[in-house]
């Protein structure tokens, strides 16, 4: 998606990002609200289907318990 299609708000929030993650790792294109299993809904409330899990999970593990409670 072009940062256009996205609301103000979320446009706000992925310029931000960029601003303050220049010069690392950043795979995500849009600022993400919500996951479960494997979809992804964005702070507009677009529904997509995640395939980055291999991040988190070789650093926390699948729906770890203690992050899933803080979460």
């Amino acid at each position: 998606m072009k940062i256009e299609e996205f609301s103000l708000e979320t446009q706000s929030l992925i310029k931000s990002f960029y601003e303050h993650s220049r010069g690392r790792f950043c795979p995500g294109k849009v600022p993400v609200a919500r996951i479960k299993n494997g979809t992804v809904w964005d702070t507009d409330g677009n529904e997509y289907i995640e395939f980055l899990s291999f991040l988190t999970v070789v650093n926390m593990g699948h729906a770890h318990p203690k992050i899933m409670e803080a979460s």
